[in-house]
Protein backbone atom coordinates (compact mmCIF):
# COMPACT_ATOMS: atom_id res chain seq x y z
CA UNK A 1 0.00 0.00 0.00
CA UNK A 2 1.03 3.60 -0.73
CA UNK A 3 0.30 6.18 1.97
CA UNK A 4 0.55 10.05 1.53
CA UNK A 5 0.38 13.19 3.69
CA UNK A 6 -0.71 16.64 2.54
CA UNK A 7 1.71 19.08 3.28
CA UNK A 8 1.40 22.80 1.81
CA UNK A 9 -1.37 21.51 -0.42
CA UNK A 10 0.69 18.75 -1.86
CA UNK A 11 0.42 15.00 -1.56
CA UNK A 12 3.76 13.22 -0.45
CA UNK A 13 4.49 9.74 -0.03
CA UNK A 14 4.85 8.21 3.19
CA UNK A 15 5.49 4.96 4.96
CA UNK A 16 3.57 4.60 8.33
CA UNK A 17 6.69 3.95 9.92
CA UNK A 18 8.00 7.21 8.80
CA UNK A 19 5.13 9.40 9.50
CA UNK A 20 5.29 7.94 13.31
CA UNK A 21 8.58 8.78 13.79
CA UNK A 22 8.06 12.28 11.92
CA UNK A 23 5.70 12.58 15.14
CA UNK A 24 7.63 10.33 17.90
CA UNK A 25 4.64 8.60 18.30
CA UNK A 26 3.27 5.26 17.91
CA UNK A 27 -0.42 5.31 16.12
CA UNK A 28 -2.34 1.96 15.44
CA UNK A 29 -3.09 1.46 11.41
CA UNK A 30 -6.97 2.15 11.97
CA UNK A 31 -6.14 5.98 12.99
CA UNK A 32 -3.27 7.00 10.71
CA UNK A 33 -5.67 8.49 8.47
CA UNK A 34 -7.45 10.47 11.87
CA UNK A 35 -3.63 12.29 12.29
CA UNK A 36 -3.74 13.19 8.59
CA UNK A 37 -1.80 9.96 6.23
CA UNK A 38 -4.09 8.36 4.01
CA UNK A 39 -3.92 5.89 1.75
CA UNK A 40 -3.29 6.33 -2.00
CA UNK A 41 -6.05 5.18 -4.18
CA UNK A 42 -5.26 5.11 -8.14
CA UNK A 43 -7.14 5.92 -10.62
CA UNK A 44 -8.59 2.99 -13.33
CA UNK A 45 -5.66 2.22 -15.88
CA UNK A 46 -6.69 3.62 -18.93
CA UNK A 47 -6.41 1.86 -22.37
CA UNK A 48 -3.33 2.52 -24.14
CA UNK A 49 0.29 3.03 -22.85
CA UNK A 50 0.22 4.80 -19.72
CA UNK A 51 2.55 5.19 -16.59
CA UNK A 52 1.51 6.20 -13.02
CA UNK A 53 1.18 10.04 -13.08
CA UNK A 54 1.20 12.45 -9.98
CA UNK A 55 -1.24 12.44 -6.45
CA UNK A 56 -4.06 14.17 -6.36
CA UNK A 57 -6.41 15.69 -4.40
CA UNK A 58 -9.73 14.57 -4.93
CA UNK A 59 -12.62 15.52 -2.45
CA UNK A 60 -9.67 15.51 0.23
CA UNK A 61 -7.99 11.90 -0.41
CA UNK A 62 -5.10 11.10 -2.41
CA UNK A 63 -5.36 9.71 -5.85
CA UNK A 64 -2.91 8.39 -7.99
CA UNK A 65 -3.66 9.06 -11.93
CA UNK A 66 -1.84 7.76 -14.83
CA UNK A 67 -0.20 9.58 -17.63
CA UNK A 68 -0.48 8.51 -21.02
CA UNK A 69 3.17 8.04 -23.00
CA UNK A 70 3.53 8.92 -26.61
CA UNK A 71 2.91 5.84 -28.58
CA UNK A 72 6.58 5.09 -30.60
CA UNK A 73 7.34 3.08 -33.87
CA UNK A 74 8.61 0.42 -31.45
CA UNK A 75 4.72 -0.08 -29.62
CA UNK A 76 3.59 -0.20 -33.25
CA UNK A 77 6.63 -3.11 -34.58
CA UNK A 78 5.54 -5.07 -31.53
CA UNK A 79 2.10 -5.50 -32.46
CA UNK A 80 3.03 -5.99 -35.62
CA UNK A 81 5.09 -8.76 -34.58
CA UNK A 82 2.29 -10.16 -32.55
CA UNK A 83 0.00 -10.34 -35.23
CA UNK A 84 2.66 -12.13 -37.63
CA UNK A 85 3.17 -14.81 -35.59
CA UNK A 86 -0.37 -15.51 -34.48
CA UNK A 87 -0.89 -16.08 -37.91
CA UNK A 88 -4.47 -15.93 -40.42
CA UNK A 89 -7.01 -18.34 -41.02
CA UNK A 90 -7.32 -18.64 -45.16
CA UNK A 91 -9.99 -19.89 -46.66
CA UNK A 92 -8.70 -22.36 -49.71
CA UNK A 93 -10.88 -23.00 -52.35
CA UNK A 94 -12.32 -26.65 -52.79
CA UNK A 95 -11.25 -27.15 -48.69
CA UNK A 96 -12.00 -24.39 -46.60
CA UNK A 97 -10.89 -22.62 -43.71
CA UNK A 98 -6.95 -23.53 -42.52
CA UNK A 99 -5.45 -21.76 -39.12
CA UNK A 100 -1.76 -20.59 -40.69
CA UNK A 101 0.93 -19.56 -38.11
CA UNK A 102 3.49 -16.51 -38.52
CA UNK A 103 6.36 -17.55 -37.00
CA UNK A 104 9.70 -17.43 -39.80
CA UNK A 105 9.93 -21.15 -39.57
CA UNK A 106 6.08 -21.24 -40.84
CA UNK A 107 6.83 -18.59 -43.50
CA UNK A 108 9.91 -20.95 -44.60
CA UNK A 109 8.13 -23.67 -44.84
CA UNK A 110 4.96 -22.37 -46.72
CA UNK A 111 7.57 -21.09 -49.17
CA UNK A 112 9.25 -24.27 -49.65
CA UNK A 113 5.75 -26.11 -49.61
CA UNK A 114 4.76 -23.66 -52.33
CA UNK A 115 8.16 -24.37 -54.54
CA UNK A 116 7.31 -27.78 -54.55
CA UNK A 117 3.75 -27.19 -55.55
CA UNK A 118 4.86 -25.52 -58.55
CA UNK A 119 7.05 -28.38 -59.61
CA UNK A 120 4.21 -30.57 -58.97
CA UNK A 121 1.70 -28.15 -60.68
CA UNK A 122 4.39 -28.35 -63.70
CA UNK A 123 4.22 -32.47 -63.79
CA UNK A 124 0.87 -31.78 -63.87
CA UNK A 125 -0.08 -33.58 -60.71
CA UNK A 126 -3.78 -32.73 -59.46
CA UNK A 127 -4.35 -34.89 -56.54
CA UNK A 128 -3.87 -34.11 -52.48
CA UNK A 129 -0.28 -35.27 -52.06
CA UNK A 130 1.03 -32.12 -50.26
CA UNK A 131 0.60 -32.69 -46.53
CA UNK A 132 0.27 -29.24 -44.50
CA UNK A 133 0.31 -29.27 -40.70
CA UNK A 134 -1.94 -26.37 -39.31
CA UNK A 135 -1.65 -23.91 -36.58
CA UNK A 136 -4.21 -26.31 -34.51
CA UNK A 137 -1.68 -29.26 -35.65
CA UNK A 138 -4.39 -30.48 -38.08
CA UNK A 139 -2.87 -32.28 -40.88
CA UNK A 140 -4.60 -31.18 -44.80
CA UNK A 141 -3.42 -33.13 -47.78
CA UNK A 142 -3.55 -30.77 -50.47
CA UNK A 143 -3.38 -30.42 -54.06
CA UNK A 144 -0.54 -28.07 -55.67
CA UNK A 145 -3.38 -25.77 -56.25
CA UNK A 146 -4.25 -24.97 -53.13
CA UNK A 147 -0.79 -24.97 -51.38
CA UNK A 148 0.24 -22.21 -53.73
CA UNK A 149 -3.44 -20.70 -52.87
CA UNK A 150 -2.45 -20.90 -49.30
CA UNK A 151 1.05 -19.93 -49.14
CA UNK A 152 -0.63 -16.72 -51.21
CA UNK A 153 -2.96 -16.36 -48.79
CA UNK A 154 -0.39 -16.13 -45.86
CA UNK A 155 1.70 -13.79 -48.04
CA UNK A 156 -1.24 -11.37 -48.84
CA UNK A 157 -1.99 -11.21 -45.20
CA UNK A 158 1.36 -10.69 -44.02
CA UNK A 159 1.89 -7.79 -46.03
CA UNK A 160 -1.35 -6.45 -45.03
CA UNK A 161 0.04 -5.96 -41.39
CA UNK A 162 2.84 -4.66 -42.67
CA UNK A 163 1.24 -1.89 -44.77
CA UNK A 164 -0.70 -1.33 -41.76
CA UNK A 165 2.56 -1.00 -39.36
CA UNK A 166 4.53 1.17 -42.17
CA UNK A 167 1.34 3.60 -42.81
CA UNK A 168 0.97 4.10 -38.65
CA UNK A 169 4.73 4.82 -38.26
CA UNK A 170 4.91 7.22 -41.52
CA UNK A 171 1.60 9.09 -40.85
CA UNK A 172 0.00 8.08 -43.97
CA UNK A 173 -3.49 7.66 -45.02
CA UNK A 174 -5.22 6.62 -42.95
CA UNK A 175 -3.23 7.64 -40.47
CA UNK A 176 -2.21 11.09 -40.83
CA UNK A 177 -2.98 12.06 -37.16
CA UNK A 178 -0.18 9.74 -36.47
CA UNK A 179 -0.48 6.42 -33.82
CA UNK A 180 -3.93 6.20 -33.05
CA UNK A 181 -4.50 5.66 -29.21
CA UNK A 182 -5.81 2.04 -30.24
CA UNK A 183 -3.76 1.18 -32.08
CA UNK A 184 -3.81 -1.91 -31.24
CA UNK A 185 -7.29 -2.30 -32.28
CA UNK A 186 -8.21 -4.65 -34.39
CA UNK A 187 -10.46 -2.28 -36.46
CA UNK A 188 -6.89 -0.92 -37.79
CA UNK A 189 -5.23 -3.88 -38.61
CA UNK A 190 -8.19 -6.02 -41.08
Amino acid sequence: MTYAEKIDGTWIVKTPRQFMTERNASIPAAQLADHGLHEVTTDPRPTGKYVFGPIVDRDGLPVRTWVQQPLTSEDVNRERDRRLLAGVTVTVTGYGDIPMQGRPQDQINTLALKDTARDLQAANVKAPVIPFRDALNVLHMLTPTQVIELANAGKVAASAIYQTAWAMKDGAAPFEAGIPDNFDNDIHWT
